[in-house]
């Protein structure tokens, strides 16, 4: 997968688990600008994304992020 389909992936799972006020893009702030978007809805997300692209960009540990556009990233290969 691409970035970008990566993206749009990370807002469909966060709309499905999340009822938002917020506009995502690809510069949504995770923890910061999602109401209610809260670190165990995070941990299923990256374990969502990890299932789909067959790869764990924490494998080594954890890596900073803030943006959806900066997670996508992770998963890039």
């Amino acid at each position: 997968m691409n970035k970008e389909e990566i993206v749009n992936e990370i807002i469909s799972y966060i709309k499905s688990v999340n009822v938002t006020q917020v506009e995502l893009t690809k510069s949504t702030k995770l923890l910061e600008e999602i109401i209610d978007f809260d670190s165990l809805e995070l941990a299923g997300l990256v374990a969502y994304i990890e299932q789909l692209v067959d790869f764990d960009p924490f494998e080594g540990g954890f890596v900073e992020f803030e943006t959806i556009s900066e997670l996508a990233e992770l998963f890039v290969q």
